[in-house]
């Protein structure tokens, strides 16, 4: 009998209700527990290092060959570093020492010994030495995972339906989830717009992010009933809790079946306003998930997350396979497709990027592919032999300066030429356009205008760095505010530019799919929304029960107050009186949190 029942409060990330056992996903160091040892025990502690450093050297030899056989010599070297720390002897020397000084496990100590030489790598002005961290992380990652005989899986409990625990999930990992059988997810970082947040609402995962020493608290095999739109989460409940649940789990199933009816033509609103509804997607399987007749195409295409399924870099054939896939599925619909954008927490297990201390801020999108040219040309050209195959534009991510379009705009002119002189097919006309998501940007976008095609507005980080609060840090995700009257204005600006030189102008971002932010767009004068495929029901059932005159003149209200939480408020009430079918679908939004985005 379970002697364990309590409920945690966390952020709601991802709606709908999870019902199943946790599951725990042990590689993260954070979640590593330290226990002591006696003396007598350092030298079994000290051949389960030495096995699991075998181990680990096997599989980075495999990994090196796999990368030198399907994409260059040259990309598998940086797995020559990692076999070296492996082979050190200071490793173990030091290590041993640690446990024979603190009498901790191998686990514990392994931890201190990487702790040190982290501290110590970063505090040096040497470059290479600060870039050598990755290597020591990546190490030390796959020796606690042999350690602790897990692979790099994440997958549910042998016993079927799960809800996935963890410290961290970044991209990299939530694209390898088993999603048959994973029916919640609960992190302890993590905040509303964190990458691993996105990915759980586009695949219709409810999670709940922020739980503080979520390792301590939940164990695996407890029992959970998870609610995303409150962010509660019952552990090991009473039956009574679990029946309430399960019946609301239905109810909710039922009401997006009811909510979806009527909904199969193009998006508009109640007085007759086309509206150019799109989605978001990471992969080509993506679109199963939604009726391709009831769209008007994709709106985003991540492409990062096929290099990171890769595990190697996907040569142009490979790329261009997946490209002119999906633009053939979508029989003449709009295909956008951002070009690859790593860094922050995106990042490839097989590239290492050097570590900064505001990664946010750093090197990551564009200005990778700019030092990274090989990638980026790969890429454009896999992307321009594509074009001929469907209505494809390309958008650049992160930009900052008009110099960097200039760049990108001469290097796809160059390449164009190349296609040509190889007889290869491509729409010379493919638009270009950026991503708005650099508030320098956003105030001077009638410059970028006079550059590129179109605009997509990314407000996960424009919102973040217009309010300068980490959307991956739980403890400011209060400070995350999408209706600040400051994101409205900024919003209201970058619509009017675009409308000014009759150039179209997208959100792609989370606003998009909040039903709430939805209204508040439509009513500053936006017509083209792209969201994760779970939101297309949703936002369809908004957008067609309110006129434009009824999302303008909220608009006018909202202009004149001072304050997120008014601002929130007044949209979401509106919401709940035009569709107040929406309560149940997306919980008690409105009491919690009101100034978060929430759906």
């Amino acid at each position: 009998m379970v002697d364990r029942s309590f409920a945690i409060q966390a952020i709601p990330v991802s709606p709908g209700i999870a019902i199943g056992r946790i599951s725990m996903h042990e590689g993260t160091p954070a979640l590593l527990r330290s226990w002591a040892i006696t003396p007598e025990q350092i030298d079994s502690e000290v051949e389960r290092l030495s096995q699991a450093l075998s181990v680990s050297q096997a599989q980075i030899l495999e990994l090196r060959q796999e990368v030198a056989r399907h994409a260059s010599e040259r990309d598998a070297l940086i797995f020559d570093a990692h076999i070296e720390i492996l082979k050190d002897p200071v490793l173990v020397r030091d290590v041993r020492r640690r446990m024979e000084k603190d009498l901790v496990n191998v686990e514990a100590a392994l931890m201190s010994w990487f702790a040190d030489y982290e501290a110590l790598f970063k505090s040096t002005d040497h470059e290479v030495m600060k870039q050598r961290v990755g290597d020591l992380r990546d190490v030390c990652h796959r020796l606690l995972r042999a350690l602790l005989q897990t692979d790099e899986e994440l997958g549910p409990a042998e016993d079927g339906d799960c809800i996935l625990a963890a410290y961290e999930l970044f991209p990299s990992m939530t694209v390898g989830l088993d999603k048959e059988h994973l029916r919640g997810i609960v992190t302890e970082k993590g905040g509303n717009v964190s990458h691993a947040a996105i990915l759980a609402r586009s695949y219709g995962i409810p999670a709940v992010m922020g739980v503080e020493g979520v390792r301590n608290r939940l164990r695996a095999g407890d029992t959970v009933v998870l609610d995303g739109r409150s962010g509660k989460v019952y552990v090991n409940p009473e039956p009574a809790v679990v029946e309430r649940y399960e019946r609301a789990r239905d109810q909710l199933a039922t009401l997006r079946g009811r909510l979806a009816v009527g909904l199969t033509d193009r998006c508009e609103t109640k007085d007759g306003e086309p509206i150019h509804l799109t989605v978001n997607i990471e992969r080509a399987s993506d679109l199963n998930r939604v009726a391709i007749a009831t769209i008007d195409g994709v709106g985003l295409f991540r492409t990062e997350f096929i290099f990171m399924e890769h595990g190697r870099f996907p040569s142009e054939e490979e790329q261009y396979e997946v490209y002119r896939s999906v633009a053939k599925k979508l029989d003449g619909r709009e295909l956008i497709v951002r070009t690859l954008d790593i860094g922050d927490d995106k990042r490839l297990p097989y590239l290492q990027i050097p570590e900064e201390a505001n990664p946010a801020l750093g090197w990551r999108g564009l200005r990778v592919s700019f030092e990274w040219p090989d990638l980026f040309i790969v890429q454009l050209r896999a992307l321009l032999r594509a074009s001929v195959h469907g209505k494809l534009s390309i958008l650049l991510p992160m930009v900052t300066a008009i110099d960097e379009v200039r760049r990108a705009k001469k290097l796809i002119e160059n390449l164009k030429q190349d296609l040509r002189a190889e007889g290869l097919p491509f729409d010379p006309d493919t638009p270009l356009g950026i991503m708005v998501e650099v508030p320098a940007v956003a105030w001077s976008v009638d410059n970028f205008l006079e550059e590129v095609d179109f605009v997509s507005v990314g407000t996960n980080d424009l919102v973040q760095y217009m309010m300068a609060a980490d959307r991956n840090n739980a403890k400011v995700s209060r400070l995350f505010q999408t209706f600040h009257p400051a994101i409205l204005n900024t919003m209201r600006h970058v619509l009017r530019a675009a409308h000014l030189f009759d150039k179209p102008v997208s959100v792609c971002g989370e606003m998009a799919g909040n039903v709430a932010s939805v209204l508040m767009l439509l009513g500053l004068g936006l017509r083209r929304f792209s969201v994760s495929p779970f939101f297309v029901v949703p936002v369809k059932s908004l957008i067609s029960a309110v006129s434009t005159h009824q999302a303008e003149a909220l608009v006018e209200q909202a202009l004149e107050m001072k304050t997120a939480d008014e601002i929130a408020e007044l949209f979401e009430k509106e919401v709940l009186a035009v569709v107040g079918e929406l309560k149940g679908y997306f919980g008690t939004s409105v009491e919690a949190s009101p100034s978060s985005p929430k759906v």
